[in-house]
């Protein structure tokens, strides 16, 4: 087993999500302000096709909890493009968290928590001590390199829909269109004949459910400068809407 050790968090789980989920790519704004300024030290943390899910570890253990049920769930559909870890996080800052990132085989971990699961309401079985042997067991896992498994994920991404294009990075079809109409940076088509030529904002009535497209990986750090930006921008769009509901 395998960790990516003293991360920054809320960057490496964006840069997973980033190479890995398809749509709902927003889910990860609520889980950033979550792992910034949150209580928790222990999460699991998922990246599935059709967005992502954070949650304390130890709630997943509950069978009455939405953590529970959220966790088995989203891995039904397409249960082989599920990336799941275990985080730890070592040290909050003001705008930065570190931690360990554990990698996790989801399908073994699933029947980890079907077998160790417990009710609230059982006073003779509790969660903490399976969740103690699993934390000292992970302290012994090898660290691997970042930008190595990045690239591994990246290149597993794009070739779920087209041959492998060198020099290029695939970004999910929200990113293609905003990329596109902001103008920010120059947006290709990877699984065309022409995909070396740039797409144009006029062509964005054109495209189509399954499409893949990408970025020139010279551009990937522009790119995911600009990713994180919109990611905390609708953080702070949720966060108000968040306050003006409770206000009310």
């Amino acid at each position: 087993m395998t960790m990516l050790k003293n991360v920054e968090l809320t960057e490496m789980l964006r840069a997973i999500m980033s190479r890995n989920t398809e749509y709902y790519q927003t889910d990860y704004a609520e889980d950033m302000q979550e792992l910034l300024h949150g209580k928790q030290r222990q999460y699991l943390f998922m990246s599935y096709r059709m967005g992502t899910l954070l949650v304390p570890e130890e709630s997943v253990y509950y069978r009455e909890s939405s953590s529970h049920r959220g966790w088995l769930e989203c891995g039904i559909e397409r249960p082989d493009l599920v990336r799941a870890f275990a985080v730890r996080v070592e040290r909050r800052m003001s705008g930065h968290v570190r931690g360990d990132v554990v990698l996790l085989d989801y399908a073994n971990h699933a029947v980890d928590v079907e077998m160790n699961t417990v009710s609230v309401m059982d006073m003779e079985r509790e969660v903490s001590g399976h969740l103690h042997s699993l934390h000292a067991a992970r302290e012994k896992y090898a660290a691997i390199s970042p930008s190595g498994y990045l690239r591994s994920l990246a290149n597993a991404y794009m070739a779920r829909g087209c041959p492998y294009r060198a020099g290029f990075r695939r970004v999910c079809n929200a990113d293609a269109r905003a990329l596109l109409n902001e103008e920010v940076l120059p947006v290709y088509r990877l699984n065309g004949p022409d995909y070396s030529h740039p797409l144009h904002a006029g062509e964005l009535k054109h495209i189509r459910e399954g499409e893949v497209f990408g970025i020139r990986a010279g551009d990937s750090s522009e790119y995911d400068r600009w990713q994180r930006e919109s990611l905390e921008q609708y953080a702070s769009l949720l966060q108000k809407a968040q306050n003006h509901q409770e206000a009310r």
